[in-house]
C-alpha cells in the first residue's frame, strides 16, 4: 500500500480541478438535455390510426417524440408542413424509435403515416412556459 500525504493548497488545488469538472459536466449535459419526451403509438391490431391522435405541450424548445408501432403492421410518423421529422420510413410492429422536432412556436403540427392514407394526428404546442 502507498500512501501520498498532500500539503493543504495541494488539496485544495486538486479539489478545485476535480470540482470545476463536475461543474462543467453538469452545464454540458444540461445543456445538451432534451426537452420534453411524448409518446405517440398506434392502434393496436390492424386499425390505421395514431394513440392519441393529439398531444398537447407547452412550449419548449425541443420535443423528443418516442413513437411505438403497437399495431401488427408497418407504419411511420412523419411531420408535415413547417415542422421537420420523422421516423424511419418503415417502422415494424413492436419497435420503438425515438427523434426529435424543434417547434418553431405554438401552434399545431400535423403527423402523418406516409404508408396509410388518411393516418393523421396533430402535436399542439401551447403557449407559455415549459418551466
Amino acid at each position: 500500500m502507498v500512501r501520498v500525504t498532500l500539503s493543504p493548497r495541494t488539496l485544495v488545488s486538486v479539489s478545485a480541478v476535480v470540482l470545476g469538472g463536475l461543474i462543467a459536466l453538469v452545464a454540458a449535459a444540461a445543456m445538451t438535455a432534451a426537452g420534453p419526451t411524448v409518446r405517440i403509438g398506434t392502434a393496436p391490431g390492424e386499425a390505421f390510426a395514431y394513440v392519441p391522435t393529439e398531444v398537447r405541450v407547452a412550449a419548449a424548445g425541443e420535443v423528443v417524440i418516442e413513437f411505438h408501432n403497437d399495431s401488427t403492421v408497418d407504419h411511420n410518423l412523419t411531420f408535415t408542413g413547417p415542422l421537420e421529422g420523422s421516423t424511419r420510413t418503415i417502422v415494424a410492429p413492436g419497435e420503438v424509435e425515438r427523434f426529435a422536432v424543434r417547434p418553431p412556436g405554438p401552434a399545431s403540427y400535423a403527423f402523418v403515416c406516409t404508408i396509410h392514407e388518411g393516418m393523421v394526428g396533430r402535436l399542439v404546442i401551447e403557449a407559455g412556459s415549459a418551466g
